[in-house]
């Protein structure tokens, strides 16, 4: 039957409620079916050129991801770190993935660290310490990116094992309360392939059964923030590598040499010949019923001191004997003390405290030795600066300096001739002489004073009078700064005022300096004023007295103000005349 057949109507039917749906037309025009086959054939190439596009899209990132998978794999297998973009490589591991997990297990076990001989170490500043010191990491393990980016700057191009995996299953090793995020397997070190110390102190540890984890970190954290040398771990003590020692230590087992599970019959063989001995050693009065008692009997004939009365500056070495804090000192180290002419040290306590942590206690008695031996070497580096006495000849002599010179007569106050050698390097003085009766020039009093004059200005000590004319230049014209104008008969500076009573006295700024071809000014003291041979020399040498007048009420200005005024006027009237010459020149 058809599937929609023709509704036959009868004649007796009306049609108006017939309801015929329209049949498709068939079309048999040729030409119009053409055009439709055409437009429909072209559809479909596009539909299909479409279609290829997105397959060879599709195919080429598929191959590029493929690419990049291989090239991955090729560097993971080749334990490289860091990709082509220089993205950190890492493998994302999944929950309980037994190929990290049973080696993280071994690591626990001590004889396990020893036979694979890996460490592990929590957290990535410890890593970054393992790296700076160059040891070789084997692999690391982290749960968040940002924790892997922190070890970025620090991270070698090759050798390194990168694995992700969740952080849940990351608590399951780590021994802190509040995981890190991030582990680090290296290679165990060795004492001689650890980053040691530069230029360390001539001291070293002795540790004697140290068995609690925390104490024999923070020993060595003490050591290596006191500068040891090396430190050495006598059988008994805790191993070393343990990871709560290695958090505590805080990355000193990467900067110290550590020697350790040392038999006592090969101690000696680590010390060395010049090495002083000492044992911290708290158990300084110990009652009969004591059981250490027969401990102390072996090491009885060794005295005990307190740490800070102990010269270590003084020591070519240090070796210094630490016990733990349930054994305390065993009677081995107390042989090997009585043996080697030791030393017991304690630190005196409070009243009623029985001792110090075992770390505090070598921390304490260690930077007492730091300290002294820095304090030995900063005094005789200052020793060695001491500096050669300069002579007139080869101090650094001024350029152009004025034609004028100091002649100082009893000056005896320090300060007083510091001041008067700065005032002379400050105006320019050609040199300075010092005539017996004044300072000494090198006291530190006038060195102090005198702000560096000594090295820039040629200063001749101690010259007899009679020497004095020879440093005197033959065009000089000599100038008393003298401040006693007005002597009475009763003055006793009267006498030398006598043989100098034919020399005039004028203002200091009523002398024309300029007209004149060298100065020699002669300073008297404030305590003893001009001696008689500066009037005598100012007498044979036609010299002239000037003097500062002063408000009235004030007797005089102190030696240094009374030649810096002077000699700055000398200074200013040189200058004047020359620059009026230049522009006379000019014109």
């Amino acid at each position: 039957m058809h599937r929609k057949p023709a509704k036959i109507l009868l004649p007796i039917e009306s049609d108006s409620s017939a309801n015929l749906k329209r049949e498709n037309v068939i079309d048999l025009d040729f030409k119009n079916k053409s055009d439709s086959d055409v437009t429909n054939s072209e559809n479909l190439k596009s539909i299909a050129n479409v279609s290829l596009t997105t397959k060879n899209r599709f195919k080429e990132v598929r191959d590029k991801k493929e690419t990049l998978m291989k090239k991955r794999l090729f560097y993971l297998s080749q334990k490289k770190v860091f990709d082509d973009n220089n993205e950190i490589l890492y493998d994302k591991l999944k929950d309980k993935d037994t190929k990290i997990s049973s080696l993280l297990v071994k690591l626990k076990s001590k004889k396990e660290r020893k036979r694979s001989n890996q460490i592990l170490v929590e957290g990535w500043r410890l890593i970054v310490d393992g790296l700076e010191a160059k040891c070789n990491l084997h692999y690391i393990l982290f749960s968040q990116v940002g924790d892997l980016n922190n070890l970025r700057p620090f991270l070698p191009q090759t050798g390194v094992q990168i694995f992700k995996i969740p952080y849940r299953e990351m608590e399951l090793f780590s021994d802190v309360e509040t995981c890190p995020g991030i582990l680090g397997v290296f290679e165990m070190p060795t004492p001689e392939n650890v980053k040691r110390l530069s230029k360390p102190l001539p001291l070293q540890f002795l540790c004697d059964n140290i068995r609690v984890p925390g104490n024999l970190g923070a020993i060595l954290r003490a050591a290596v923030g006191v500068g040891c040398e090396k430190v050495l771990l006598s059988k008994g003590c805790v191993d070393m590598w343990d990871s709560k020692v290695i958090r505590s230590a805080a990355g000193a087992h990467f900067r110290l040499p550590v020697y350790h599970s040392i038999d006592w019959e090969e101690i000696p063989q680590h010390l060395p010949e010049n090495t002083s001995l000492f044992i911290a050693d708290s158990n300084t009065n110990l009652s009969e019923n004591d059981p250490a008692e027969h401990k102390l009997d072996v090491g009885s004939c060794l005295p005990i001191l307190p740490y800070y009365a102990v010269d270590f500056a003084s020591l070519k070495h240090v070796t210094l004997i630490i016990g733990g804090e349930t054994e305390g000192i065993s009677e081995m180290s107390y042989r090997l003390g009585t043996t080697n002419n030791g030393l017991r040290i304690n630190i005196p306590l409070q009243r009623g405290v029985d001792s110090l942590n075992t770390g505090m206690a070598a921390a304490v008695i260690a930077f007492e030795i730091r300290k002294q031996l820095i304090q030995a070497a900063t005094k005789a580096k200052l020793d060695r600066c001491v500096f050669e006495m300069p002579t007139p000849e080869n101090v650094k002599r001024l350029s152009k300096p004025l034609p004028l010179q100091f002649l100082c007569d009893n000056i005896r106050v320090p300060g007083n001739l510091g001041a008067i050698l700065r005032a002379a390097v400050g105006v320019g003085c050609e040199k300075v002489l010092l005539s017996k009766g004044c300072v000494d020039m090198w006291d530190s009093k006038v060195i102090r004073s005198a702000a560096g004059a000594h090295f820039r200005l040629p200063v001749y000590p101690s010259i007899d009078w009679e020497e004095i004319p020879q440093h005197l230049p033959k065009n000089t014209s000599l100038f008393i700064a003298d401040s006693n104008t007005n002597l009475s008969e009763n003055d006793p500076a009267e006498h030398k005022l006598d043989v100098g009573s034919c020399l005039p006295i004028l203002p200091y700024y009523a002398v024309d300096f300029a007209s004149l071809k060298h100065v020699t000014l002669i300073i008297g003291g404030e305590t003893e004023g001009i001696s008689e041979m500066s009037y005598r020399l100012g007498t044979t040498n036609n010299g002239l007295r000037i003097n500062i007048p002063l408000q009235r009420g004030v007797d005089s200005l102190n030696t240094g103000m009374a030649a810096a005024v002077i000699a700055f006027e000398i200074r200013k009237q040189l200058i004047q005349a020359a620059t009026k010459a230049k522009l006379d020149r000019c014109n």
